[in-house]
């Protein structure tokens, strides 16, 4: 007796499981090292305001008035910026006179106050670069 499909044709009525999905590995990110606080290098603008590279300059301080004259800082102000929430950012500008100056980040449950920080500020300011830290909303 024969059966009524061939056999070669049987399976070929008869769909193949796909093949295992291809598990490619997370795309890798360049991270840099973990720090607590960080740096951005900004240009300075004629108007004579800080502005990161390829963005517009920031506006006049809401609110700016000198509080020491260090002998490596020319100028020291309290800087209070209120963002689009209404809440007062509040930072300090340390102003050597250079045209180069650094924006101190802090980490995460810190403040422009950390030991890190005012560390990262006394060094820079003491080599002639200008340094802006603050806080960040719900900080210090």
């Amino acid at each position: 007796m024969q059966p009524l499909v061939s056999t070669s044709a049987a399976a070929a009525a008869i769909p193949s499981p796909p093949p295992p999905a291809l598990t490619l590995p997370p795309p890798r990110r360049r991270i840099p090292p973990p720090l607590t606080a960080g740096a951005l290098l900004c240009n300075r603008t004629g108007s004579g305001h800080a502005s990161p590279r390829g963005r517009r300059p920031l506006p006049p301080p809401a609110m700016s008035h000198p509080l020491s004259s260090e002998p490596h800082a020319l100028e020291q102000r309290a800087v209070v910026v209120t963002n689009k929430h209404g809440e007062k950012l509040v930072g300090v500008l340390h102003h050597t006179g250079s045209s180069k100056i650094v924006v101190l980040c802090h980490g995460f449950i810190s403040t422009k106050n950390d030991s890190l920080i005012l560390d990262l500020m006394a060094a820079l300011t003491k080599k002639g670069i200008s340094v802006f830290r603050f806080d960040f909303s719900g900080n210090g």
